[in-house]
């Protein structure tokens, strides 16, 4: 599948806090994606990429990635899941493998080049009980702690992930 073209000269001008763009072919996930900022890392729960009021938000990476920005070894990401079918709501779909199979592939671009991300798996978690961890002392703690979710997700795409 082909990379969308992104404007980065346009985008960037709009608002210098986009570090990338993630598209999922077969779904309407084509989005800039924006990094929150320590000082108000909610912003852009209820701001669009031009920065108005939106309830929709717009994607963005969690304040944590700040330092790193999408080359985090834990670059996550922040989007709705909207009733309408916008946002990121294609998502919750992944935990049917055959959805799953047929969008295994998530393309996302950055101002330095364009990167294709396998989905290898995915799990429907509670956000009440489990929490985002982004910090690790060391790269072994970070390979077991994936090796957990592995374990415990819903839907492993690649059966010699390790964990399974």
């Amino acid at each position: 599948m082909a990379f969308p073209m992104v404007d980065w000269d346009y985008w960037l001008s709009v608002n210098p806090d986009i570090v990338a763009w993630v598209s999922v072919p077969g779904t309407e996930i084509d989005y800039p994606v924006v990094q929150a900022s320590a000082d108000d890392p909610t912003f852009y729960l209820d701001h669009d990429v031009y920065r108005g009021w939106n309830p929709y938000g717009c994607p963005y990476l969690d304040a944590g990635c700040a330092e790193r920005g999408i080359d985090s070894p834990l670059a996550l990401m922040f989007a709705h899941h909207m009733n309408d079918g916008s946002m990121f709501s294609a998502f919750a779909s992944y935990s049917d493998r055959g959805f799953a199979e047929a969008h295994d592939e998530i393309l996302l671009q950055t101002p330095e080049g364009d990167i294709r991300l396998n989905v290898i798996a995915a799990d429907v978690v509670d956000s009440n009980a489990e929490h985002k961890r982004l910090e690790f002392a060391d790269d072994e703690e970070l390979d077991s702690w994936l090796e957990e979710l592995l374990a415990e997700a819903d839907v492993v795409l690649d059966d010699e992930c390790p964990g399974r």
